[in-house]
């Protein structure tokens, strides 16, 4: 029988195997030439599934965590502008889901940790405009108690300095 691609578990059985060949070639080379590549093809899975799923907040927070994960690879690696295009995308679907399901305020605290990671990215590529307009949108969408990591809001610090 052909599995349904429109299915929603169907779906997730295609990014499984990429998350686990992502993080068992990085745990063997971490400088492989393949790595690019199945980032790529791992977030590229995440993105279909939202497609699929375009009302699932689950959907869109997962996929903005997964992006967002992919964003902090290409970092690590100084490969700044994408990874600035990459957490455009991952606060995009984290603001889907937050949009979908408001009450959930995990959602909210994982597009205020997205977003502020877009903003030290903005800052390290020397876009203070974006860096300006990104730590905006995170104060709107902040919720009560944020950031609750001591670790988070020293970052937050930082970034506020820096933009002073």
């Amino acid at each position: 029988e052909k599995a349904d691609p429109d299915n929603l578990v169907y779906r997730n059985t295609l990014v499984k195997p990429y998350t686990n060949l992502v993080n068992l070639v990085t745990a063997q080379n971490p400088l492989s030439d393949d790595l690019p590549k199945l980032w790529e093809r791992r977030a590229d899975n995440v993105r279909k599934l939202a497609a699929a799923y375009p009302k699932a907040p689950a959907v869109q927070s997962q996929t903005g965590f997964t992006v967002e994960d992919m964003a902090a690879w290409l970092r690590e690696r100084r490969r700044l502008p994408e990874a600035r295009d990459a957490l455009k995308q991952a606060v995009a679907y984290q603001q889907a889901a937050v949009d979908l399901a408001p009450q959930q305020k995990g959602y909210r605290s994982m597009l205020c940790d997205e977003s502020l990671a877009l903003v030290e990215t903005q800052l390290a590529l020397n876009d203070r405009a974006g860096a300006a307009d990104a730590v905006a949108e995170l104060n709107k969408a902040k919720p009560a108690g944020w950031p609750g990591k001591p670790d988070v809001a020293d970052r937050l610090k930082t970034v506020q300095d820096q933009l002073k």
